[in-house]
């Protein structure tokens, strides 16, 4: 399955199947040396708006060899969904994980930088206002200091 025409401020987030099953036909030599790469399925997303959106596999989105012919196509319709790209300020949160060791205690933490901007899905984006950074330990902290730790990717939506 390849996805052309894709709208530049869109993403697909999913679709209901990665592989289509063609029935076809022609004669046994020219199918028994058909090659993978000698059958597509192109669906074209340029009409495509936010949400769920029905395509349909139409004879016209299948290539297939000279003298091979399309049957049917299983499932008709792939269900591709997409979302707008957007960008948004997150706040950076560090992990803190383990247990400072007595009797220090942390009086203050500066972040640097506050927020960062992130780019994705504007479903996935509505939900967060935050990014976080891998696991930072405290067992270790025995004085002041700078620590440095990397943010964590954002999960797929």
């Amino acid at each position: 399955m390849e996805y052309t025409n894709r709208p530049a401020d869109m993403e697909i987030l999913d679709t209901s199947v990665n592989a289509v099953r063609l029935e076809i036909s022609g004669s046994g030599a020219l199918l028994r040396r058909i090659q993978p790469d000698q059958v597509s399925v192109k669906l074209d997303l340029s009409k495509g708006v936010p949400g769920s959106n029905p395509f349909a596999i139409t004879p016209e989105s299948v290539s297939l060899p000279p003298g091979v012919l399309l049957k049917d196509v299983k499932p008709p319709v792939v269900d591709v969904t997409l979302d707008t790209t957007v960008k948004k300020e997150l706040s950076v949160q560090v992990d803190w994980v383990g247990k400072l060791q007595d009797p220090l205690l942390i009086a203050q933490v500066k972040t640097d930088p506050l927020k960062v901007q992130v780019s994705g899905p504007a479903r996935a984006l509505s939900t967060l206002s935050a990014v976080y950074t891998e696991k930072v330990s405290v067992d270790q902290i025995s004085r002041s200091g700078t620590l440095s730790a990397r943010l964590v990717p954002l999960p797929p939506p």
